[in-house]
């Protein structure tokens, strides 16, 4: 079952919280102020976990993600340090 909710704010572990029948609703991967349509992935007695099925009003909050180039670099450098350190 499908339904529209409105994102309030973040919650622990960086998922979305909203509110629906009287029950927490926690999503993944939404920002606050976010429109979804959800569908429910887990109920329990005192909140629900759903995932996004159609973003219908994206929130000014969320920004394109880094370029690959970006993270590529990231990745070696890690890789560099892990090196760097690996005898100490």
């Amino acid at each position: 079952m499908n339904f529209v909710v409105n994102i309030e704010k973040m919650g622990h572990r960086g998922l979305g919280i909203a509110r629906w029948g009287g029950k927490v609703v926690l999503v993944p991967f939404a920002a606050p102020e976010d429109r979804a349509e959800v569908s429910i992935t887990r109920a329990h007695r005192d909140y629900d976990e759903a995932e996004i099925v159609k973003l219908i009003k994206p929130s000014s909050l969320r920004r394109e993600p880094p370029a690959l180039f970006l993270v590529l670099a990231v990745g070696v450098s890690c890789n560099t340090s892990r090196y760097l350190f690996k005898g100490r």
